[in-house]
């Protein structure tokens, strides 16, 4: 529960919107044609942390399949639902739509996030480059982190990457040296 709320609190800062200062940024048509848009996914059985359930799952559009009964006390920290392939190429889309506009929210939020040039997420949303003026990043910036953990390992698994497989990787580097600030992974975020 308390992971959740971390997920949460960190989406809420990703979401966070303000007046639009849009002279730094890349743009929306830049940004998504740089995530790979998935054409036709074949129906799959999509084993996902609870953590990063979200509203992309329905009961329209998926159907959450029984746990085999275990003698364990602790609930299953992860589900398995199926997917039709129209509904999964749908959803891994939303999530793509939804990595652009969390993108161009933050770069226009100059308040909370006045040192961030660009972010340039790579093709199959694994890895995420934070571009920072002169390599400084205030406490907001540095949580975005846990923002794109999310999305980049929901955007993998829904594409097919087995749940134990996705990593996503968030690069900060100094704008004028190129020089990485800090890197981490989401394997590094407890899910359970």
């Amino acid at each position: 529960m308390k992971n959740k709320l971390i997920i949460y609190l960190c989406l809420s800062f990703l979401l966070t919107g303000c007046a639009a200062d849009k002279s730094e940024s890349t743009s929306s048509s830049d940004l998504a044609s740089t995530i790979q848009e998935v054409q036709s996914l074949p129906d799959a059985e999509i084993n996902i942390p609870n953590a990063l359930v979200g509203n992309e799952i329905t009961e329209e559009n998926a159907v959450l399949i029984p746990e085999a009964e275990e003698e364990s006390e602790e609930p299953s920290s992860t589900s398995t639902y199926s997917i039709s392939g129209e509904e999964r190429t749908n959803i891994v889309n939303g999530l793509s739509q939804d990595v652009v506009d969390g993108i161009n929210k933050i770069l226009s939020n100059k308040e909370q996030y006045p040192n961030i040039v660009s972010i340039t997420p790579n093709a199959d949303c694994t890895e995420f480059t934070i571009s920072v003026k002169d390599g400084t990043i205030n406490i907001y910036e540095s949580m975005l982190l846990m923002s794109f953990y999310t999305m980049g390992d929901k955007y993998q698994i829904y594409n097919g990457v087995p749940q134990e497989e996705a990593k996503t990787i968030v690069r900060y580097v100094n704008d004028s040296t190129g020089e990485v600030v800090v890197e981490s992974d989401s394997t590094q975020m407890n899910t359970n």
